[in-house]
């Protein structure tokens, strides 16, 4: 089941290896303004191939201002058994760019409003069963040996610890070249062609970007070269047309790349808490910190200055034992709330003048500009409103 969600991309998520076409990345909904128009056009089951497609018969990922058909992936997905609330719809505000859900009812909090079926989620097992445990292996031990002979170079990757994420673009990879022949081609033919991700922006890009930011996004491109490596030797089932098309390559990289979800900030203590990341969040309408951010941060410094309350702290998070972990909030109150104020602070600071160097860019050159900039301006009204509470608090 899928929670209430407006926002679509279409994104399919990648969590444990699993990959959904449909998912959702906010968690407040609106009412429908109105609807496109090609969404009322009379529409019947022998249709699904007929519109929106590229030359030969091949979703066109070279052309980024190609149609997306989300219509008929809507089409397609609801004769597959996808399920929505009455009143939920596909909706586009900049005339098929960016999709959304919206709603023509009111829809409580927690309501299920978009169910999707087995049949059509992609997933890394299956990918394994379909073309042989033994085909992706050698083509995944030449990814490890690509990674650790870029460590021994002083150079970070973590192509390795995502072989659930080369699996599933080889799977897209594998249905691309199938082209209308594809029972996944309503869906490929939905997405995106233009990416706004590391592996897309130009070197000077990455000097707009906040230092963890900058650092995920070339870490991005060092993992596609790592995956164009591997792929390149020809182990995996597909045609030598297909891997030597490196627009395609790129493209079912950032197919897979921006439906999975990510690493952030102190990881490790995260993980080791027991924590999802979609539970750490900066409101961006308030600026509010969730409660189990301040865990990580207390968690964090206690690491560094006390291992053994560090120890029993974690235990009490692991076993949702909130009182022990009200008193050590208590305790550590003042040393926490001056952690959150060097990172926020230290964020505000870094989004400020990396947007003012990335505006002096020429957005010929640089397309993807414009999009860095709205990212850095979330940041920092989001920020600003966080760093008004903090200090409020002391």
């Amino acid at each position: 089941m899928l929670l209430i969600a407006m926002k679509l991309y279409p994104i399919f998520l990648a969590v444990a290896s699993v990959v959904n076409a449909f998912s959702p990345t906010s968690s407040s909904a609106r009412k429908k303004i109105s609807l496109v128009a090609a969404h009322n056009r009379p529409f019947t089951s022998t249709q699904i191939y007929q519109y929106a497609t590229a030359p030969e018969g091949f979703v066109n990922v070279a052309d980024i201002w190609s149609p997306r058909d989300v219509y008929s992936m809507e089409e397609w997905a609801t004769q597959y058994g996808l399920q929505k609330a009455p009143g939920v719809e596909l909706y586009s505000e900049d005339g098929g760019s960016d999709f959304s859900l919206v709603t023509r009812s009111g829809v409580a909090a927690g309501e299920t409003v978009l169910w999707v079926p087995a049949s059509i989620v992609l997933n890394s097992a299956s990918v394994e069963q379909e073309f042989g445990l033994d085909c992706l292996q050698e083509a995944e031990a030449v990814l490890v040996q690509v990674d650790e002979f870029a460590m021994m170079k002083g150079k970070y990757s973590e192509s390795h610890f995502r072989l659930p994420l080369f699996r599933l673009m080889v799977k897209i990879l594998s249905e691309w070249e199938k082209g209308q022949e594809s029972i996944y081609f309503p869906w490929l033919n939905a997405l995106p062609r233009q990416f706004y991700n590391g592996v897309s922006m130009t070197k000077r890009c990455f000097e707009c970007l906040p230092p963890y930011a900058g650092w995920l996004a070339s870490t991005e491109r060092i993992n596609y070269g790592h995956f164009n490596m591997a792929l390149k030797q020809g182990y995996v089932p597909l045609n030598h047309e297909t891997i030597q098309n490196r627009e395609v390559v790129k493209w079912a990289y950032n197919v897979a790349l921006t439906r999975f979800q990510e690493a952030m900030h102190l990881e490790p203590q995260i993980k080791e808490l027991g924590y999802d990341f979609s539970e750490l969040l900066f409101q961006t309408d308030t600026g509010e910190i969730a409660p189990k951010v301040w865990d990580v941060f207390l968690y964090d410094l206690l690491q560094k200055s006390d291992p053994g309350s560090a120890q029993q702290f974690g235990m009490a998070c692991l076993n949702s034992d909130e009182t022990t972990k009200q008193q050590y909030q208590d305790t550590y109150f003042a040393y926490t709330l001056e952690a959150l104020k060097e990172h926020v602070y230290g964020m505000l600071n870094d989004a400020e003048r990396l947007t003012t160097r990335a505006q002096a860019y020429d957005l010929e050159t640089h397309p993807r500009v414009p999009v860095i900039v709205a990212h850095n301006q979330l940041v920092m009204q989001t920020f600003s409103m966080t760093a008004a509470l903090l200090e409020q608090m002391g």
